[in-house]
C-alpha cells in the first residue's frame, strides 16, 4: 500500500512537472496551423533562424522565454502600409498553462486594421481551446467577444458620440503582455492625426491576471 502511493505521488509530481516545464517555444510548436499564420515546419525554421522571407513575405520572430512571450511580425514588401502581428504568452496556474494568441494588422490608410484571432488554450499535458468564461466579455468565437467589449465602451458614450467615434473607423485590439500580466484593450480610431475629425480618448480596457485562469477589470 506504502509503495503504491509512492507511486501516485511520483506519477502526480511528473505530471505536474511536464506542465509546468513546457517553455512558450514548445507550445508554440503545440499550436494547431490554422492559428499561427504558418505551418509546423516553417515555425521550427523561423525559430532557428529568427527570420524568414520568400521575395515578398517577410517574417521576424521575437522570443522571450523567461516570460513566456512570443510574437512575430509579418511583413510585405508589395504594400509597405500591411502589416500583421501575432503574439503568444502563457500564465501559470493550478499546474496548468493558460495560454492566449492574438493576430491584429493590416492597413491603416484603407482602414482594414483590426483583430483577425484571439483565443485562449489550457494545456495540461495537452492542448484545446478553452471554452470557460476567461473574463466577463470572452468566447470563443472572436466576432461575439468583439460585439460584447465595443457594447460596453459605448454604454459610457451618447448616441452623438458613438456616431462620430465610428465615423474614425475603429479597430479593436487585444495586446499581450511581455512584462507583468494584464492584458489591454483598445478600441482605437484609424485616422491619422493630419485627418479632419473629433478628438476622442482612446477607449481601454486592462484585464487584470486573477491567479485562477481567469481576468477581471
Amino acid at each position: 500500500m506504502k509503495k503504491r502511493r509512492l507511486n501516485i505521488l511520483t506519477l502526480f509530481l511528473l505530471c505536474s512537472f511536464c506542465s509546468y516545464s513546457q517553455n512558450i517555444v514548445d507550445l508554440f510548436y503545440m499550436l494547431p496551423e490554422e492559428y499561427t499564420i504558418i505551418g509546423k515546419q516553417e515555425r521550427k525554421s523561423l525559430v532557428k533562424n529568427k527570420k524568414i522571407s520568400d521575395g515578398e513575405m517577410n517574417q521576424n520572430i521575437f522570443i522571450d522565454k523567461k516570460n513566456g512571450y512570443l510574437s512575430i511580425k509579418t511583413s510585405f514588401d508589395s504594400n509597405i502600409n500591411t502589416e500583421i502581428r501575432f503574439e503568444m504568452c502563457y500564465w501559470n496556474f493550478e499546474n496548468k498553462k493558460l495560454i492566449a494568441i492574438s493576430t491584429y494588422g493590416g492597413n491603416t490608410r484603407t482602414y482594414s486594421y483590426g483583430q483577425s484571432d484571439f483565443k485562449f488554450f489550457i494545456y495540461d499535458n495537452d492542448l484545446k481551446i478553452s471554452d470557460k468564461p476567461i473574463f466577463k466579455e470572452y468566447y470563443p468565437n472572436l466576432e461575439v467577444t468583439k460585439r460584447l467589449i465595443i457594447t460596453d465602451f459605448y454604454s459610457k458614450m451618447t448616441r452623438k458620440q458613438i456616431l462620430e467615434y465610428e465615423s474614425l473607423h475603429p479597430s479593436l485590439t487585444f495586446s499581450l503582455p511581455r512584462k507583468g500580466k494584464n492584458i489591454e484593450i483598445k478600441y482605437e480610431n484609424q485616422k491619422s492625426e493630419s485627418d479632419s475629425g473629433p478628438f476622442f480618448d482612446t477607449p481601454t480596457k486592462i484585464l487584470k491576471w486573477n491567479g485562477d485562469g481567469t481576468f477581471s477589470e
